[in-house]
């Protein structure tokens, strides 16, 4: 394998492989690729860029190959040296250094230190740094995933602006040293911006971090993890998420943050106006204190927000005062709004928030439940609905249930991982339940089919299907009803054409009583159940916008995966199938499947009829449903009680 960069050092020294050092003059290289190896113990670097005096630096790093990916590798097997993938510098006003790196950057140093990528800057200076690849790091000693430090001059503190984006992951990893994903130092008027598409994992023969930053006032730091964060360190001395400013901090974390120590520790302390806030997608997992919180100051505000489940180890949510000299052990919840699905408090004995101060734990869940706010979830939107999307231990949630015409609540349960709760049904008929401490709420419902339905009234019925009431109407009915599902080989021509009766076939049509939904289809009489007629009140009515919108938005993805039938058979959608016409079916008083024929004025050869329906147990199915005859527009199927229907095709 051959490089465009390549160095080697023979003696201990600073060694670069590629270099743009802007300081008359902007300075602009591009290169293919570059390796560095180093036995000397030297400062190995291998992607440097400097600006300086206003001018900007640029640096490209690719590699046609798609095999290569244009990597940036590192190696310091020196004692004393230190590993750098890409170190970036913009030194004074209006400098700005760039560098991209299409591929990876690995970072390793077998005796000393290493870090993928380190970027600074001072006042009025930028830097941005893009890695399309993972930055990898490897060091017997101390090891940093990625380092931004915002440094400014005495007096200045202003306009510091460094962006590092990594497109896949950042991994640290320290056998006898300490370990970072992500360290940043903030000094007054620094701004940076952290963003990782895949996940932080760090771990340390000593203390490890997966985030950690520290910020003076006048800062703001923003991070944006796509994956999850996993810490582990030398005896629960990990920490996932460790932030400590006196300016402004946004944390966005995609998946878990898990550490063998503390999970998140946010201190807002020094400012008057910290603003903190914290997202995770996931869990937080902690073999200690899952969330540990120090704030000094009621006007500053502190946001946690976890889509899952708190759990720490020995303490779920911890509050400790300021211990710097000059706070005078200050602590204030004022201003903290934490939301979480779940606090898991198996091991901590129903305890969900705590105070530690002098060296003991006071329970605080009574006082933190007052901004503890709780997320509801709901196993099948589609039947339950929660009124508010969380609320506060103690709180009433009312639940609206979408209950299909035919169906009634059976149950209530509890989804997977959630907590019990009872669901009551107040005197007006509305269902809630109360949150309980710790939340957790996840409920579903078990729908029934009703045995009788007040839905369809036998005498609207009627009037629907003759509503001029004459007898040409009602003698047609009477011969429809002699003749349904029943063989018809001595039927002459004219008795087919009057009551579109199926020769050779099991049935004849039997819609002379009723009529159509705006000629779009025919409503039957009756139905074969296990092979025998049986007269039934039928409804067929149109389904409305709203589930004709549902069924077009299922296309896109049937378009793709295909529909499967009743008996398991995937049937492929065409790519330009529209939902030409959908419509209810109610069978009153019958529940399971049944037989009958219909005519859909619609349907052509080729198209594909939707199904969707609720079984026994109250889940909601979609297949597709194969005619089992069909001539023309008239088609016998088999299809559930109750259900609604849709006609797919071009």
């Amino acid at each position: 394998m051959s490089y465009v960069a390549v160095a080697y050092a023979d003696e201990k020294q600073t060694i670069s492989g590629v270099v743009a050092f802007a300081d008359a003059g902007n300075d602009t290289i591009t290169e293919e690729m570059v390796e560095l190896t180093d036995d000397t113990g030297a400062e190995t670097i291998g992607v440097a860029a400097v600006s300086m005096y206003g001018h900007e630096a640029d640096v490209t790093i690719y590699d046609e190959d798609v095999t290569i990916e244009g990597d940036v590798t590192v190696e310091e097997s020196g004692k004393d040296g230190t590993a750098t993938g890409v170190l970036v510098s913009s030194e004074d006003k209006d400098s700005k250094s760039n560098v991209k790196i299409e591929g990876d950057v690995k970072s390793e140093s077998k005796e000393g230190k290493a870090e993928g990528v380190n970027a600074s800057a001072k006042d009025g200076a930028s830097a941005e740094i893009d890695i399309g690849g993972n930055a990898d790091v490897k060091a017997d000693g101390d090891a940093w995933g990625l380092v931004a430090v915002g440094n400014g001059d005495e007096g200045e503190y202003k306009d510091i602006a460094i962006k590092t984006s990594v497109g896949g992951n950042v991994d640290a990893d320290s056998e006898n040293g300490e370990a970072y994903g992500s360290l940043n130092d903030l000094y007054k008027g620094s701004n940076i911006d952290i963003s990782i598409g895949g996940n932080i994992d760090v771990e340390a023969g000593t203390v490890a971090y997966g985030i950690k930053t520290d910020g003076e006032e006048d800062t703001e730091f923003k991070v944006k993890v796509g994956g999850g964060i996993n810490v582990k360190g030398s005896g629960m001395s990990g920490q996932g998420i460790n932030i400590e400013t006196a300016g402004k901090a946004s944390v966005d974390v995609g998946k878990d943050v898990t550490s063998d120590g503390f999970g998140v520790m946010v201190a807002a302390i020094g400012g008057k106006e910290n603003d903190v806030s914290i997202e995770v997608g996931g869990d937080v997992t902690a073999g200690f204190d899952a969330v540990l919180i120090i704030k000094d100051e009621d006007s500053s505000s502190i946001d946690i927000t976890v889509d899952g489940t708190i759990k720490g180890e020995s303490h779920n949510i911890v509050f400790t005062p300021d211990t710097r000299e000059e706070a005078e052990g200050k602590l204030t919840t004022k201003g903290v709004d934490i939301t979480v699905w779940k606090i898991d408090t198996e091991k901590t004995e129903g305890v969900t928030a705590e105070i530690f101060d002098s060296g003991k734990y006071e329970d605080y869940s009574d006082k933190a439940a007052e901004f503890i706010n709780y997320i509801i979830r709901v196993d099948d939107t589609t039947k339950l609905t929660p009124g508010v999307p969380d609320a506060k231990e103690g709180e009433k949630v009312f639940l609206e249930v979408n209950t299909p015409s035919g169906y009634s609540v059976d149950s209530f349960y509890t989804a997977k991982d959630g907590t019990k709760v009872d669901v009551v049904q107040d005197d007006s008929g509305k269902y809630y339940l109360v949150v309980p401490r710790g939340g957790g709420v996840f409920v579903g419902v078990t729908l029934k089919a009703d045995t009788k339905s007040d839905s369809t009234n036998e005498s609207d019925s009627k009037d629907k299907s003759n509503p001029a009431g004459n007898a040409d109407s009602r003698e047609k009915s009477n011969s429809a009803d002699t003749n349904n599902y029943s063989s018809s080989d001595d039927s002459d021509d004219s008795g087919k054409d009057a009551n579109n009766s199926r020769q050779g076939g099991t049935f004849t049509d039997n819609t002379g009583r009723t009529s159509d939904i705006n000629g779009r289809v025919s409503t039957p009489q009756s139905v074969m159940v296990n092979g025998q007629q049986v007269d039934a009140n039928v409804s067929v009515s149109s389904a409305g916008e709203g589930m004709e919108r549902a069924f077009a938005d299922a296309l896109g993805m049937l378009t793709t995966t295909g529909i499967v039938d009743l008996g398991g058979n995937i049937i492929n959608m065409p790519a330009d199938a529209l939902i030409k016409d959908s419509f209810t079916f109610e069978a009153t008083g019958l529940s399971g499947f049944v037989t009958t024929y219909m005519e859909l004025t619609n349907y052509k050869a080729g198209d594909i009829i939707m199904c969707t329906y609720y079984d026994e147990l109250g889940r909601p199915i979609l297949v597709a449903i194969t005619p089992e005859m069909v001539e023309g527009t008239g088609l016998i199927l088999t299809i559930p009680a109750n259900c609604i229907l849709a006609l797919a095709g071009v």
